[in-house]
């Protein structure tokens, strides 16, 4: 018989429905092939399984959480993770990432929509609509400066200039967004004027660290007319600033542009103007020297994955048709791995984070969809992300925040995941690249290696979906019920016919892990025409 053998996942999601390399597949939500085969970390476990490992996901906020999480900060000082909401709520997660606690700020965060928000010099710093709040010493007792930057440091109010929104959730892009650069200065952006500009807040040591004024100030750098900054992030020693120029509705927009600006000249350096291709970048992230860049266009499905090449030019990384760009709180990363929170369609509706490559740079440098959100819902987005979890087992897993709607929606649920032992909260669904036979079919047997021997609360459903998804064909469900025991599962499937092409799907639904070995062998028989 002939037979179709799946050997790899490591080459990632497919760029096409028909067409994929060596080890692609067509899609997955929440499938970390980095991760080991199991939760035990034994002999057999201890490093990545390159396997179809399902990523479990619990929420661990309860109620607590009352609209869009923004940000989530960590930083060296105290054993906490500092969040930020789009309502300019801020809570603390503890190090066990088992609880949320509101932090009483007393309404020094009211008038904010969850601007910015950053870690500097011993303190966490708050945008808000019209200024900046701070909470602090972090070493010591801390507690609220509502109105840091206007009355304790007496500069210029800053503007609230109306930002576009997200597509999923109708969320404001944040205006003010902050980031600490390797200069020892904590930057910030805001428009006047309809002009762009970068603040700065510089603080040094008298009694504690970051008690002191040291130089901040208004206006350090404008940009030309029309220019709003979106996103700040460190390049070696400069600071790359995205640029958005705005909308005029269904035409072609204005491309976003990135400027580069060494801190210490009174103007920028450098500005990549006609060549970036999209019209917003949302979030940017330096990994390992490299630029990553996510954006798309405005109130519109899709993104882009870019990486700067240095000089003008840029490289794309990864197009996605589906979901949309990140905001700048829901992007990090590792060594080898970029990993951001956006939603898909693909394979089914739902928030979720992606990632550029595996934990190891020999895992693969592709594309993977390695968390599904407890959301659930078709609304379901992720606003916020971190690798901030250092009981990992040696893997690197984020903590995510989600919404299910946008600012000021009530009744709706938000919510922080965490990845850990808790299974079946939601599905994890995998599908295969689609393989085109050319002719008519009939499938005979399908073998599925696992990791595991099936047990009680073990759930797959394998799924055929021929001739680009018009027929389904649900199989024998993987369970303790239908193969209790066994380690290869053989389905002999009856009357499975297609006219040219198939897919497999799994989907895994049981509350106790079981990881999908490779090989996969789908036999089938050509059929006369």
């Amino acid at each position: 018989m002939p037979q179709i053998q799946i050997s790899s996942i490591l080459g990632g999601h497919s760029p096409t429905t028909h067409f994929g390399g060596a080890g692609q597949f067509r899609a997955s939500l929440g499938i970390d092939p980095a991760q080991p085969i199991d939760d035990a970390d034994g002999v057999f476990s201890t490093i990545g399984s390159g396997l179809l490992r399902p990523a479990a996901t619990e929420k661990f906020s309860g109620t607590t959480i009352n609209t869009a999480p923004l940000w989530m900060i960590p930083n060296p000082k105290d054993a906490l993770v500092y969040v930020y909401d789009a309502r300019g709520s801020a809570y603390t997660i503890d190090a066990a990432f088992a609880t949320v606690t509101a932090l009483a700020d007393g309404e020094t965060l009211t008038a904010s929509l969850g601007n910015g928000a950053e870690y500097y010099d011993n303190y966490i710093y708050f945008a808000k609509n019209l200024t900046i709040a701070r909470y602090g010493p972090l070493n010591g007792t801390p507690g609220f400066n509502g109105n840091y930057w206007t009355t304790t440091l007496s500069k210029t109010a800053l503007t609230n200039t109306a930002y576009p929104t997200t597509f999923k959730n109708n969320l404001q892009i944040p205006n003010h967004v902050m980031h600490r650069h390797s200069d020892g200065v904590l930057y910030f952006a805001d428009v006047v004027g309809n002009q762009g500009v970068i603040h700065k807040i510089n603080t040094t040591k008298t009694t504690v660290e970051g008690d002191t004024d040291n130089g901040s100030t208004y206006n350090a750098l404008d940009f030309p007319w029309g220019l709003w900054p979106t996103e700040i992030e460190t390049y070696g020693t400069d600071l790359a600033i995205a640029l958005y120029e705005g909308s005029n509705g269904n035409l072609r927009q204005s491309r976003a542009k990135i400027a580069f600006w060494d801190t210490t000249a009174t103007n920028f350096n450098k500005l990549v103007f006609v060549e970036f291709p999209d019209q917003i970048i949302t979030a940017m992230k330096n990994v390992n020297g490299t630029l990553y860049v996510i954006s798309g266009n405005i109130n519109a499905r899709g993104f882009r994955v870019t990486a700067f090449l240095g000089g003008y030019s840029f490289k794309e990384v990864f197009y996605s048709e589906t979901g949309e760009p990140c905001l700048s709180g829901a992007i990090d990363g590792t060594l080898n791995r970029v990993l951001f929170g956006s939603h898909t369609t693909v394979p089914e509706p739902d928030g979720c984070v992606y990632s550029v490559g595996l934990q190891k740079a020999s895992l693969g440098s592709g594309f993977f969809n390695v968390m599904r959100a407890t959301g659930g819902t078709s609304s379901t987005n992720v606003t916020s992300l971190s690798i901030a979890d250092n009981n990992e087992m040696g893997f690197v897993v984020p903590v995510i925040g989600w919404t299910q709607a946008g600012e000021g929606s009530a009744g709706v649920s938000h919510g922080l995941d965490k990845q850990g032992t808790v299974y079946g909260t939601v599905a994890t669904v995998w599908w295969s690249d689609l393989y085109r036979l050319g002719q008519p079919f009939k499938i005979t047997k399908i073998r599925i290696p696992l990791a595991q021997a099936i047990a009680a609360n073990m759930t797959i459903i394998p799924k055929i979906y021929t001739d680009e998804g018009t027929k389904t064909y649900t199989l024998t469900t993987m369970n303790n019920t239908n193969y209790s025991g066994k380690k290869n599962i053989v389905i002999r499937p009856e009357n499975l016919t297609g006219d040219h092409n198939f897919m497999l799907e799994l989907r895994w639904t049981g509350t106790a892990l079981c990881t999908v070995g490779l090989p996969i062998i789908v036999e089938y028989e050509l059929l006369n025409d």
